[in-house]
């Protein structure tokens, strides 16, 4: 990611982030006004891509370029109170799935959960 203009790595296993120009590593930590959950919301092991929403986007749906297949688009459904800017997980669809509907995560800037449960449809 970049913030700023400089390019950032960050690791949320290592809990790190790394300044990719320098080198020079920090340890990141959690905001104390949060709570650990009881389960991990990216514990599934499908890849994700990260999407940007839109300015007006918030409760609508949008199309965004489908990451492995060249000129096909996904529809996705940006919850209500999605704020713009904000940045989307959105898992990449498999050929093999059954369901035509996929959950997501859109998380701040600050790597919060900021919205969990609205749908990709295929």
């Amino acid at each position: 990611f970049s913030v700023k203009g400089i390019a950032y790595k960050f690791d949320f296993k290592r809990k790190q982030q790394t300044n990719l120009v320098t080198g020079e590593i920090w340890e990141m930590e959690a905001p104390s006004s949060l709570k650990q959950r009881s389960s991990d919301l990216f514990s599934r092991r499908e890849p994700v891509f990260v999407v940007k929403v839109p300015e007006g986007a918030a409760g609508k749906n949008i199309q965004v370029a489908h990451p492995k297949k060249l000129g096909k688009f996904l529809k996705v459904a940006v919850p209500i109170g999605t704020p713009a800017g904000q940045n989307m997980f959105v898992p990449v669809p498999s050929a093999f799935r059954n369901t035509t509907l996929l959950s997501f995560y859109a998380v701040g800037a600050t790597g919060s959960a900021g919205v969990v449960g609205a749908s990709v449809a295929l």
